[in-house]
């Protein structure tokens, strides 16, 4: 299974019905087996801590308070975190997986991972010149 996303759990397990229906299936598995989510179903999965307060702010000062795709710089009304693998993607909330992000271009890469938005970003660019 590539990821521990729900919808990866449930392709892998050929579980078919409405998305409640089968949320439900996964969580009464995973609550059987011990498991505290769905997406522990997955055995690659690695569990891995979240990012504290202190990382946070270390992340910001070590990207020179600029937004991590675009160079811009961030303001706190601005910062936004971003996951650069999303969590549904089987992302974590450790601080090798977060970046700051202005609004406008984390808006922009919505749930891509960073490999697929900056391919797309990439193909206007090229298209363009």
């Amino acid at each position: 299974m590539k990821t521990g996303s729900p919808r990866a759990v449930a392709v892998a397990m050929k579980l078919t019905g409405s998305p409640k229906v089968v949320g439900r299936t996964l969580r009464n598995i995973a609550r059987k087996m011990g498991l505290k989510t769905i997406k522990d179903l997955n055995p690659n999965r690695v569990e891995s801590d979240n990012a504290t307060g202190t990382q946070l702010k270390e992340q910001l000062a070590l990207q020179q308070y600029r937004c991590a795709l675009s160079g811009m710089k961030l303001t706190k009304e601005e910062a936004e975190l971003d996951h650069i693998v999303p969590v549904s993607e089987g992302g974590t909330n450790d601080i090798n997986n977060l970046q700051w992000l202005h609004y406008s271009v984390n808006r922009m890469k919505g749930t891509m991972s960073q490999d697929e938005f900056l391919l797309i970003c990439r193909r206007v660019t090229e298209w363009n010149h």
